[in-house]
């Protein structure tokens, strides 16, 4: 192991202001979603069965995306870290909430006066779209990224806030809710392309400044023999990269749905049914005549 990396913090990744808030996440999910103020009754949804782990992946994910070593690594001497982070809580962690947490409790969050109001505007197309992109890019910007990067309650409250507009943006593509269902296949690919397209601009910045962009790192120790204008380089195509792999993915599954929905729809629906003197019949569902066998 390098020197400079022996000399990094490491049992920073036990702070409590990470770990706490995280664990009693955890545990008042475990409450509400299987333990002893599980609700059960008629919203129960069939659907939710073998999606449990998700939820519990997602709260996994959070802590070592933002209290593990990686966090080590980012508030020391490391802006591709930082941006792994970013990129783990927003493509990773929030679909795996979208797509995990019981459609029962979402419904409740939908269902809630405020937030529910709320909700219902944010998770629409072009707002989740504006509103995560928005926010993710202002967060490379030099000047917040100093600022967060200095004071705990503010990288704690940017953390958040990205993982719950990245929570709004993928609503559309994973949402098993019937009150605010995910797009229809086609839509969600041009969605899933829309997505991507700012966030390729905002990380071109950093990804090929030939300077130093970010003043918090001035004075920190190179990481693998990498200067600050490489590991700033890098940071920026890990990003770019990674995002679109998990856009890539989700695109190319609404392209199977949208497929196979085209495929079924071409399918002739046949009722047989059986007369009484024994033999098979057959018409079309469609109420055309079909012969008999």
């Amino acid at each position: 192991m390098p020197a400079e990396l022996l000399r990094l913090p490491w049992l920073d990744w036990l702070e409590p202001s990470i770990l706490l808030p995280i664990a009693a996440m955890a545990l008042a999910y475990y409450l509400v979603a299987d333990g002893p103020l599980r609700a059960t009754g008629g919203d129960a949804d069939p659907a939710d069965r073998g999606r449990g782990w998700m939820a519990y992946a997602a709260f996994a994910v959070l802590y070592l995306s933002f209290g593990g070593p990686l966090d080590v690594l980012a508030d020391a001497s490391s802006f591709a870290a930082h941006m792994l982070q970013h990129t783990l809580g927003t493509m990773v962690a929030a679909p795996l909430l979208v797509a995990g947490v019981p459609v029962r409790l979402w419904r409740r969050v939908v269902r809630a006066p405020v937030v529910g109001a709320v909700m219902r505007q944010l998770v629409r197309p072009v707002p989740a779209i504006l509103v995560f992109n928005a926010l993710l890019g202002a967060s490379i910007l030099p000047a917040v990224y100093d600022l967060v990067e200095q004071n705990d309650l503010v990288h704690l409250l940017e953390h958040a806030l990205l993982v719950a507009t990245a929570v709004l943006m993928w609503w559309p593509v994973l949402s098993r809710v019937p009150e605010l269902p995910r797009l229809h296949p086609g839509l969600r690919m041009l969605y899933l392309f829309a997505d991507g397209m700012p966030m390729i601009f905002t990380m071109t910045f950093p990804t090929l400044s030939s300077q130093p962009m970010y003043p918090y790192y001035a004075h920190a120790p190179e990481l693998f023999g990498m200067s600050q204008v490489v590991e700033q380089q890098l940071g920026g195509a890990l990003m770019i990269t990674l995002m679109h792999i998990a856009y890539g993915i989700a695109f190319i599954v609404a392209f199977f749905d949208l497929k196979n929905g085209a495929d079924q729809s071409r399918i002739d629906p046949v009722l047989v049914a059986v007369r009484p003197d024994g033999t098979a019949g057959a018409r079309r569902l469609s109420g055309a005549a079909g012969g008999g066998a």
